[in-house]
């Protein structure tokens, strides 16, 4: 059923160490399902009961919340190989506080980790892996959690960009290529979307970045260790 997909579960950290023999198998001990969701449909809404986790297999979904005004606040984007959920289906969440939506047409594997938590029967040594796996996950999903509270805590938008920025990936250019647009990125920031063109566009101006549709360029390294 899932040979598809083995290319996208091979390299999905949550399956890191499982061997590829003993992938059904797992598969089947997480009561695995595959849903298919069009392009702008709800994956899951807010206060929705979270009882499964989620991997993206093909497509693009977005997280986010909405904030007290009922403006829709984006989290994160997430595309083929990444995971979502988790640790909300691990506490039973009764109310999800975040909702989920199909940025594409979208292809998602749902895992449900209640195995895992029963202490009355053995593990599997794949199952142990998958465990493993787990804490490894929540203990990166704190990591990123407190980078955002380090972004919101700034009050200026510039100390929020730079945060961002140095938090990302960089080639040998000092290229970094954004996970989403440049207007869900104001969303992220949680900042103007007016005022966040313009701060970028005083950066440029002022020769410390290069803007490009997908990517900024830091032509001054000084600015991320301001």
């Amino acid at each position: 059923m899932y040979e598809q997909y083995h290319g996208v579960l091979k390299d999905c950290a949550i399956f890191h160490g499982v061997p590829a023999d003993h992938l059904e198998e797992t598969l089947a001990c997480l009561k695995a399902k595959v849903r298919r969701y069009k392009k702008g449909g709800t994956i899951f809404a807010l206060g929705e009961r979270l009882t499964h986790g989620g991997i993206v297999l093909e497509g693009e979904v977005e997280v986010g919340f909405m904030d007290d005004e009922a403006n829709e606040v984006n989290m994160n984007h997430f595309t083929a190989g990444h995971q979502f959920g988790n640790a909300m289906a691990c506490a039973d969440i009764a109310s999800s506080p975040i909702q989920m939506r199909a940025v594409t047409d979208c292809t998602i594997l749902f895992l449900n980790f209640r195995c895992l938590l029963d202490n009355r029967r053995p593990y599997s040594p794949a199952q142990q892996r998958v465990a493993a796996n787990l804490i490894r996950e929540f203990a990166s999903k704190n990591v990123f959690l407190n980078e955002k509270v380090r972004i919101l805590s700034q009050k200026r938008l510039r100390a929020r960009i730079r945060i961002f920025l140095s938090s990302r990936p960089m080639d040998d250019t000092g290229t970094i290529r954004l996970p989403f647009s440049k207007k869900e990125l104001a969303s992220y920031l949680g900042v103007d979307r007016t005022a966040f063109f313009r701060e970028l566009a005083r950066l440029r101006d002022e020769g410390i970045l290069e803007v490009k549709p997908d990517a900024i360029r830091i032509l001054d390294d000084r600015f991320l260790s301001l």
